[in-house]
Protein backbone atom coordinates (compact mmCIF):
# COMPACT_ATOMS: atom_id res chain seq x y z
CA UNK A 1 0.00 0.00 0.00
CA UNK A 2 1.15 3.72 -0.79
CA UNK A 3 1.56 6.21 1.97
CA UNK A 4 0.89 9.25 -0.66
CA UNK A 5 0.35 9.34 -3.99
CA UNK A 6 1.46 12.85 -5.72
CA UNK A 7 0.34 13.95 -8.99
CA UNK A 8 1.34 16.50 -10.67
CA UNK A 9 1.56 18.60 -14.25
CA UNK A 10 4.01 17.45 -16.58
CA UNK A 11 5.57 21.07 -16.31
CA UNK A 12 8.88 22.62 -14.61
CA UNK A 13 7.29 24.70 -11.98
CA UNK A 14 5.79 21.18 -10.65
CA UNK A 15 9.04 19.32 -10.92
CA UNK A 16 10.17 22.20 -9.30
CA UNK A 17 8.27 22.12 -6.46
CA UNK A 18 8.50 18.47 -5.77
CA UNK A 19 12.32 18.53 -5.54
CA UNK A 20 12.24 21.38 -2.93
CA UNK A 21 10.15 18.22 -0.67
CA UNK A 22 12.00 15.29 -2.18
CA UNK A 23 14.93 14.80 0.41
CA UNK A 24 12.03 15.74 3.29
CA UNK A 25 9.64 12.71 1.72
CA UNK A 26 12.70 10.57 1.44
CA UNK A 27 13.77 11.20 5.34
CA UNK A 28 9.57 10.55 6.38
CA UNK A 29 8.84 7.60 4.11
CA UNK A 30 11.84 6.34 3.42
CA UNK A 31 11.11 5.45 -0.67
CA UNK A 32 9.92 7.05 -3.67
CA UNK A 33 8.73 6.25 -6.79
CA UNK A 34 9.35 8.54 -9.19
CA UNK A 35 7.97 9.02 -13.28
CA UNK A 36 11.23 8.90 -14.79
CA UNK A 37 13.01 5.69 -17.21
CA UNK A 38 14.03 2.88 -15.16
CA UNK A 39 17.92 3.16 -16.19
CA UNK A 40 17.61 7.10 -16.25
CA UNK A 41 17.80 6.29 -12.01
CA UNK A 42 20.33 3.82 -12.53
CA UNK A 43 22.63 5.51 -14.53
CA UNK A 44 21.97 8.40 -12.61
CA UNK A 45 23.65 6.51 -9.04
CA UNK A 46 25.93 4.10 -11.03
CA UNK A 47 27.75 7.07 -13.64
CA UNK A 48 26.73 10.71 -11.66
CA UNK A 49 28.35 10.38 -8.29
CA UNK A 50 30.21 13.22 -8.05
CA UNK A 51 29.64 14.17 -11.66
CA UNK A 52 28.68 18.28 -12.63
CA UNK A 53 25.77 19.39 -14.43
CA UNK A 54 27.38 18.74 -17.89
CA UNK A 55 27.91 14.81 -16.98
CA UNK A 56 24.27 14.92 -15.67
CA UNK A 57 22.67 16.25 -18.32
CA UNK A 58 24.80 13.78 -21.08
CA UNK A 59 23.68 10.89 -18.62
CA UNK A 60 19.78 12.37 -19.10
CA UNK A 61 19.60 13.03 -22.78
CA UNK A 62 20.40 9.09 -23.35
CA UNK A 63 16.30 8.80 -22.25
CA UNK A 64 14.93 12.29 -22.73
CA UNK A 65 14.91 14.76 -25.47
CA UNK A 66 16.23 18.48 -24.22
CA UNK A 67 12.35 19.70 -23.42
CA UNK A 68 12.06 16.60 -20.85
CA UNK A 69 15.54 16.85 -19.08
CA UNK A 70 14.21 20.64 -19.06
CA UNK A 71 11.05 19.32 -17.20
CA UNK A 72 12.84 17.23 -14.88
CA UNK A 73 15.91 18.62 -14.46
CA UNK A 74 15.33 20.01 -10.83
CA UNK A 75 15.10 16.59 -9.58
CA UNK A 76 17.17 14.62 -12.07
CA UNK A 77 20.04 17.05 -10.88
CA UNK A 78 19.69 15.50 -7.08
CA UNK A 79 18.94 12.14 -7.38
CA UNK A 80 22.79 10.91 -7.50
CA UNK A 81 23.48 13.53 -4.25
CA UNK A 82 20.04 12.03 -2.59
CA UNK A 83 21.02 7.79 -2.97
CA UNK A 84 24.39 8.71 -1.75
CA UNK A 85 22.62 10.82 1.66
CA UNK A 86 19.95 8.27 1.88
CA UNK A 87 21.19 4.85 1.55
CA UNK A 88 18.66 2.61 3.72
CA UNK A 89 16.06 4.82 1.42
CA UNK A 90 15.03 3.72 -1.93
CA UNK A 91 14.80 6.10 -4.88
CA UNK A 92 12.77 4.34 -7.83
CA UNK A 93 12.15 4.81 -11.07
CA UNK A 94 9.30 3.45 -12.52
CA UNK A 95 8.63 4.30 -16.46
CA UNK A 96 9.68 2.13 -18.95
CA UNK A 97 13.28 3.49 -21.21
CA UNK A 98 12.59 5.23 -24.06
CA UNK A 99 15.41 6.62 -26.60
CA UNK A 100 15.44 10.01 -27.42
CA UNK A 101 15.17 9.05 -31.26
CA UNK A 102 11.43 7.43 -30.45
CA UNK A 103 10.47 10.53 -28.80
CA UNK A 104 12.06 12.85 -31.53
CA UNK A 105 9.86 10.73 -33.63
CA UNK A 106 6.72 11.26 -31.93
CA UNK A 107 7.33 15.09 -31.75
CA UNK A 108 7.86 14.78 -35.73
CA UNK A 109 4.54 13.00 -36.20
CA UNK A 110 2.51 15.63 -33.80
CA UNK A 111 4.17 18.45 -35.47
CA UNK A 112 3.09 16.58 -38.90
CA UNK A 113 -0.01 16.76 -37.76
CA UNK A 114 0.14 20.14 -36.85
CA UNK A 115 0.51 22.11 -39.79
CA UNK A 116 -1.94 19.66 -41.47
CA UNK A 117 -4.33 20.43 -39.29
CA UNK A 118 -3.44 24.27 -39.58
CA UNK A 119 -3.10 24.51 -43.44
CA UNK A 120 -6.79 22.74 -43.97
CA UNK A 121 -9.23 25.34 -44.58
CA UNK A 122 -11.95 22.96 -45.51
CA UNK A 123 -13.40 20.55 -44.13
CA UNK A 124 -13.53 18.49 -40.61
CA UNK A 125 -10.07 17.64 -39.12
CA UNK A 126 -9.90 13.32 -39.20
CA UNK A 127 -8.96 12.32 -35.40
CA UNK A 128 -8.49 9.33 -36.28
CA UNK A 129 -4.69 10.01 -36.52
CA UNK A 130 -4.38 11.90 -33.83
CA UNK A 131 -5.73 9.15 -31.55
CA UNK A 132 -3.40 6.46 -33.64
CA UNK A 133 -0.39 8.42 -32.00
CA UNK A 134 -1.50 8.20 -28.67
CA UNK A 135 -2.43 4.65 -28.65
CA UNK A 136 -0.78 1.93 -26.11
CA UNK A 137 2.94 0.45 -27.80
CA UNK A 138 3.87 -2.73 -27.39
CA UNK A 139 5.41 -3.72 -24.45
CA UNK A 140 5.11 -0.33 -23.33
CA UNK A 141 2.56 -0.84 -20.05
CA UNK A 142 4.01 0.12 -16.53
CA UNK A 143 4.33 -1.75 -13.49
CA UNK A 144 3.23 0.34 -10.47
CA UNK A 145 6.12 -0.10 -8.00
CA UNK A 146 5.51 -0.41 -4.33
CA UNK A 147 7.10 2.48 -2.67
CA UNK A 148 5.58 4.30 0.78
CA UNK A 149 5.28 7.27 -1.90
CA UNK A 150 4.38 6.97 -5.70
CA UNK A 151 4.61 10.48 -7.75
CA UNK A 152 2.31 10.83 -10.67
CA UNK A 153 2.95 12.84 -13.90
CA UNK A 154 0.22 13.67 -15.74
CA UNK A 155 -3.80 13.84 -14.92
CA UNK A 156 -3.57 10.20 -16.93
CA UNK A 157 -0.96 8.34 -15.17
CA UNK A 158 -2.56 9.66 -12.05
CA UNK A 159 -6.09 8.29 -12.46
CA UNK A 160 -4.47 5.26 -13.53
CA UNK A 161 -2.48 4.56 -10.44
CA UNK A 162 -4.92 5.64 -8.29
CA UNK A 163 -7.25 2.90 -9.50
CA UNK A 164 -4.42 0.22 -9.33
CA UNK A 165 -3.01 0.46 -6.00
CA UNK A 166 -4.17 0.87 -2.56
CA UNK A 167 -3.44 4.19 -1.37
CA UNK A 168 -4.02 6.13 2.45
CA UNK A 169 -3.25 9.99 1.09
CA UNK A 170 -3.14 11.31 -2.00
CA UNK A 171 -1.93 15.35 -2.54
CA UNK A 172 -1.33 17.38 -5.69
CA UNK A 173 1.13 19.62 -6.74
CA UNK A 174 -0.58 22.81 -8.57
CA UNK A 175 -3.81 22.36 -10.19
CA UNK A 176 -3.79 19.05 -12.32
CA UNK A 177 -6.26 18.64 -15.77
CA UNK A 178 -5.89 16.86 -18.64
CA UNK A 179 -4.46 18.97 -21.51
CA UNK A 180 -6.30 18.04 -24.68
CA UNK A 181 -3.19 15.90 -25.56
CA UNK A 182 -4.08 13.89 -22.60
CA UNK A 183 -7.65 13.19 -24.17
CA UNK A 184 -6.47 12.31 -27.16
CA UNK A 185 -4.78 10.04 -24.53
CA UNK A 186 -7.39 8.67 -22.83
CA UNK A 187 -9.44 8.42 -25.68
CA UNK A 188 -6.92 6.21 -27.48
CA UNK A 189 -6.66 3.96 -24.37
CA UNK A 190 -10.96 3.60 -23.97
CA UNK A 191 -10.89 5.55 -20.76
CA UNK A 192 -13.06 8.52 -22.67
CA UNK A 193 -15.71 8.31 -25.39
CA UNK A 194 -15.07 9.23 -28.97
CA UNK A 195 -17.31 11.87 -29.00
CA UNK A 196 -15.17 14.33 -27.58
CA UNK A 197 -12.68 13.05 -30.23
CA UNK A 198 -13.13 16.55 -32.52
CA UNK A 199 -12.76 18.89 -29.61
CA UNK A 200 -9.89 16.79 -28.04
CA UNK A 201 -7.78 17.81 -31.73
CA UNK A 202 -9.32 21.58 -31.96
CA UNK A 203 -8.03 21.93 -28.75
CA UNK A 204 -4.95 20.27 -28.84
CA UNK A 205 -4.33 22.31 -32.45
CA UNK A 206 -4.78 25.61 -29.89
CA UNK A 207 -2.58 24.17 -27.06
CA UNK A 208 0.21 23.17 -29.62
CA UNK A 209 0.13 26.20 -31.78
CA UNK A 210 -0.68 29.47 -29.80
CA UNK A 211 0.06 27.95 -25.64
CA UNK A 212 3.09 26.30 -26.59
CA UNK A 213 4.89 27.42 -29.36
CA UNK A 214 4.17 30.94 -28.12
CA UNK A 215 5.77 30.10 -24.13
CA UNK A 216 8.72 30.23 -22.75
CA UNK A 217 8.71 26.61 -21.01
CA UNK A 218 5.52 24.15 -20.44
CA UNK A 219 4.77 25.76 -17.56
CA UNK A 220 3.66 29.58 -18.84
CA UNK A 221 1.74 26.99 -21.89
CA UNK A 222 -0.08 24.98 -18.91
CA UNK A 223 -1.10 28.18 -17.20
CA UNK A 224 -2.46 29.55 -20.47
CA UNK A 225 -5.09 26.37 -20.84
CA UNK A 226 -6.07 27.04 -17.46
CA UNK A 227 -7.10 30.35 -18.27
CA UNK A 228 -8.71 28.89 -21.25
CA UNK A 229 -12.39 28.99 -20.36
CA UNK A 230 -13.72 27.18 -23.41
CA UNK A 231 -11.61 24.05 -22.89
CA UNK A 232 -11.82 24.42 -19.01
CA UNK A 233 -16.04 24.48 -20.19
CA UNK A 234 -15.38 21.29 -22.46
CA UNK A 235 -13.98 19.47 -19.29
CA UNK A 236 -16.53 20.57 -17.51
CA UNK A 237 -19.13 18.91 -19.89
CA UNK A 238 -16.55 15.71 -19.88
CA UNK A 239 -16.66 15.09 -16.15
CA UNK A 240 -17.25 18.10 -13.34
CA UNK A 241 -14.87 16.49 -10.71
CA UNK A 242 -11.97 17.28 -13.09
CA UNK A 243 -12.16 20.68 -12.01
Amino acid sequence: MAELVIGLPRVEKAADLLSRSIKRLLERYEGIALPLPRGLCLDLVVEGLGKGGEDIEAISLRYFNPSLVRVWWSIIEKIPKLALEHPDSEIICYDTNTRPEELSEAGYRLASLLIRARLKIYGKIDPGPWIELFKPRRGGSIEIPRSPVVVADGYTRFKEILGSVSWKKVEKILRLVPTPLELLEMIARGYLDEEYAEDAVRFSIRYLGEYVVESRDLTEAYEKLLRDEEYMDLLRKIDPSVL
